[in-house]
């Protein structure tokens, strides 16, 4: 008995020293590297939150696997990007009763891009050609047909602006939130206000690991301009569109684009306007991403491109609180040694 006091008696003190230490077990989840860092960040080194999709491949479509199913089912809290990315996750948050889900992305405050179309991307020089010939055409009808079809007119343009506002209301969002930085710092935000919540014996440490990670991201933002700016107007080719965040941040260039969606075939009309684009701009740097085999990549390569590899996820960074920071780093340096010596 005497024995057994001389053990408890330690642990006994340090709880009433330091009640964090006997307090009750962090139990978080992140879904993919970024956010899972961010997370990682703000709980401290004292803290480990578990990453759902710890795999390298594409955040556009992940299979589900026991391990992920199992993360989720442990954690109390799940932070996750938006349910349009991480779609496989939706059935298990679904049936995990005892596990709070928030989705970062959905907040108000994010900042959003609208998903490009290839429209966007492609030249129209085949409608220019034919618009003068189209103008002609129509200005000699136009006189002939103006009654008879103004009524017929009235409803279509009705009809069209119905249509298109039922489009932009419907109009697909970028998901690569995370790399815009003042989107990060929302998110380091919202993590701390969870965590804060959850946990409020550990409020001050939360709190004091969510000014640092900002103060970080502030400092990483003005190194990522310096990088970039002398690059601005280079053209160049990535794999997908999944840069615009940095894009419209540093005002570079807008890329031309291999493929819009990563899990959608390129349509022949897309590469051969994208093979124009690429002599009309003399764009000499080429990007593939590690998730992907490189046989479109290669297919629209030439021998003096300059090549570089573009990792949105920091898929083969290791995972914790620096991979978020490394990731942006080596992004911006890929973009920025390809283009200065293309």
């Amino acid at each position: 008995m005497h024995r057994l006091s001389q053990l408890l008696f330690p642990l006994l003190l340090a709880a009433f020293i330091n009640p964090i230490a006997v307090a009750a077990e962090v139990k978080i989840a992140a879904s993919i590297k970024p956010l899972h860092s961010l997370v990682q960040a703000v709980l401290g080194e004292s803290q480990t939150a578990q990453l759902i999709f710890s795999e390298e491949s594409s955040v556009h479509g992940h299979v589900l696997k026991p391990s992920h199913v199992q993360a989720v089912h442990d954690a109390d809290v799940v932070f996750y990007m938006h349910p349009q990315l991480e779609k496989s996750l939706s059935p298990i948050l679904a049936n995990a009763d005892t596990t709070q889900a928030f989705a970062v992305g959905q907040q108000p405050a994010i900042h959003w891009l609208a998903q490009r179309s290839e429209h966007t991307h492609d030249h129209h020089e085949e409608d220019d050609e034919h618009h003068e010939e189209e103008h002609k055409n129509e200005h000699e009808d136009e006189h002939k047909h103006e009654d008879e079809h103004k009524h017929e007119d009235e409803h279509k343009h009705e009809d069209e602006h119905k249509h298109e506002d039922e489009h932009e209301d419907k109009q697909a969002q970028d998901l690569h939130v995370w790399l815009d930085i003042d989107n990060a710092k929302v998110i380091v935000g919202k993590i701390a206000e969870v965590l804060i919540q959850r946990y409020p014996q550990r409020a001050t440490l939360y709190q004091q690991n969510a000014e640092v990670t900002t103060a970080r991201l502030d400092a990483l933002d003005k190194k990522i301009m310096q990088t970039l700016t002398p690059v601005a107007k280079k053209s160049y080719i990535v794999f997908h569109d999944a840069y615009q965040y940095i894009e419209q941040r540093y005002q570079l260039r807008p890329p031309l684009v291999i493929m819009l969606s990563p899990h959608i075939p390129a349509s022949a009309k897309h590469l051969l306007a994208l093979r124009q684009q690429i002599q009309e701009q003399g764009a000499r740097c080429i990007f593939s991403e590690p998730q992907f085999p490189d046989k479109i990549v290669n297919t629209i390569a030439t021998k003096e491109m300059h090549r570089g590899v573009l990792d949105p996820l920091g898929s083969r960074l290791p995972a914790g609180a620096e991979l978020y920071f490394t990731m942006m780093q080596q992004l911006v340096d890929n973009i920025a040694q390809c283009l200065t010596t293309a």
